[in-house]
Formats: C-alpha cells, structure tokens, sequence
C-alpha cells in the first residue's frame, strides 16, 4: 500500500457541525512512517470516548467530536 503525506500545513476554520462554535484545524506533513496523529497522539482505539451520536475521541488536550468527517 502506497502511503503519501501532505507538502505543507494546511490550518482551515468555521462553525463547528453540532455546537455551532468556532473551530479551526491544522493538518501538519509527517515524517515517512509515523502514522495519524492528532493532537500529538497516534490515532487508536484507546482514544474512542463516545460513538453514539458522533464519534468523539479523547486527547491529553481534549476530545475531538465527530472525527469521522475528517477521516
């Protein structure tokens, strides 16, 4: 499987989908190998906090709701 990363940092803001709030989100390029983070932290079934209503995953910064829209 072919794996690529994004050249450079791409940072976009707006209102947030259920909460009306605002947001932004910056997607940073990685190192060849390093996988998906967010927040800092590898992206894995330990972070799953909620998925009733919107898949929330826990950071060490905070939750991140409804994380499917991005993946």
């Amino acid at each position: 499987m072919v794996r690529r990363t994004i050249k450079k940092t791409v940072e976009v803001s707006g209102l947030s989908l259920h909460s009306g709030s605002r947001t932004s989100i910056r997607f940073e390029p990685a190192e060849p190998g390093t996988g998906r983070l967010l927040n800092g932290e590898i992206i894995g079934p330990h972070m799953l906090n909620q998925a009733a209503y919107a898949t929330t995953l826990k950071t060490p910064i905070g939750e991140v709701s409804t994380v499917e829209h991005l993946f």
